[in-house]
């Protein structure tokens, strides 16, 4: 019984979420340019995405925020 409930739970989260730290190594290469894209990018997507969609695009946009924050870019183009 317990293993059942235990199986229950794991396949019920999803194991493939990214956090906001991974999404962060993800794109810590990309110049001030890129990410005020990327972050262009994920602003239009929002607005036609589902729930889980959107929950995804905000972790990647607060990731993107914190790295044009971290690498002092110049004025907020986005």
């Amino acid at each position: 019984m317990k293993w059942i409930l235990l199986a229950a739970l794991l396949f019920c989260f999803p194991l493939n979420a990214k956090t906001v730290d991974q999404y962060i190594k993800q794109y810590k290469n990309l110049p001030c340019s890129g990410l005020v894209t990327k972050i262009k990018d994920i602003d239009k997507k929002y607005s036609m995405g589902n729930k889980k969609k959107k929950k995804e695009y905000r972790k990647q946009k607060k990731a993107l925020k914190k790295l044009y924050s971290d690498y002092n870019c110049a004025a907020k183009d986005y």
